[in-house]
């Protein structure tokens, strides 16, 4: 029973992110401002990758709620591996979205005089390549048969706890190297603000301590996962529950990351919640001189 209340929980969870995610994502390019302000697009491109993680995390939801009720067993195959490996995929093309925010930040700011680099062609091909780079990334799940597995107790391909080369490489190349991209580019930023007279220097630093705080909240995902993994590593005892609560805490962070982009980013909250373009937004409003 507490199987099937996690499965379930994480399908209506899953679900509902991956519709509300997208909709965040065609809100924005609907609005066509992405064009003047570059940083909409890059949050729309994350909101996308959001999007379908939480859709493959919903359809694992649904194969391992179809072996609960005894709808069907799937079993092995390749689909399986590949449902596995493209989850992978999308979860490292969400953090290396919040790699484009950082280096567009970057750019913007610090390096305005190279106009070429604030181009939407530029921002279009950095977005193609972040996705190429997470399909190369995750390529060793496809080849090394032994670090993407079929988990016959939950219907689905992922990668086992057992497996420690695999959680090292899946948390190495899908958080680390952006972690620490992130946090090089933060202190940059920080720096030049610092030390540099820029207009809106206030909300500019809001922007970039939105992007490195959303950062940080994405790290929650994993903790369940390294309890879960440790307690093994120390025990050699893998709870019951370990990947149906691995998969619901993917869930969850996967909606707070979304409510999180909108709430600690300025511009983002304005965009969505400011409707009537007459009306000047409030985070605005600082940005406007007093005339005596």
């Amino acid at each position: 029973m507490i199987a099937i209340i996690l499965n379930l929980s994480g399908f209506v969870l899953s679900l509902f992110t991956s519709i509300f995610a997208i909709i965040l994502c065609l809100f924005i390019l609907v609005q066509r401002r992405y064009r003047q302000n570059l940083e909409f697009f890059i949050y729309a491109t994350t909101f996308f990758a959001v999007s379908l993680f939480s859709l493959l995390l919903f359809l694992l939801n649904v194969r391992s709620l179809r072996l609960d009720y005894s709808i069907g067993y799937d079993g092995d195959s390749i689909m399986c591996r590949l449902h596995g490996y493209f989850l992978c995929v999308t979860a490292s093309a969400t953090f290396n979205g919040y790699c484009l925010q950082a280096a567009s930040r970057l750019i913007h700011i610090v390096y305005r005089q190279h106009v070429w680099l604030r181009t939407f062609k530029v921002h279009l091909l950095a977005v193609i390549f972040n996705w190429l780079l997470a399909c190369f990334l995750m390529c060793p799940y496809l080849i090394f048969e032994d670090l993407l597995i079929y988990i016959p107790s939950e219907n689905y391909c992922i990668i086992p706890f057992t497996n420690l080369p695999g959680k090292i490489y899946i948390v190495l190349s899908a958080f680390l190297i952006q972690f620490g991209f992130i946090s090089l580019v933060y202190f940059r930023l920080v720096v030049f603000l610092h030390h540099s007279v820029v207009r809106n220097a206030n909300r500019e630093f809001a922007v970039v301590k939105s992007i490195f705080y959303t950062f940080l909240i994405m790290s929650t995902m994993g903790i369940l996962n390294g309890i879960v993994w440790v307690v093994y590593l120390f025990t050699n005892y893998l709870y019951p529950m370990s990947y149906r609560l691995e998969l619901l805490s993917y869930s969850i962070s996967a909606l707070i990351i979304t409510v999180a982009i909108i709430i600690l980013n300025p511009r983002i909250r304005c965009l969505v919640f400011v409707r009537k373009r007459s009306i000047i937004p409030l985070c605005q409003l600082a940005a406007i001189p007093i005339q005596a």
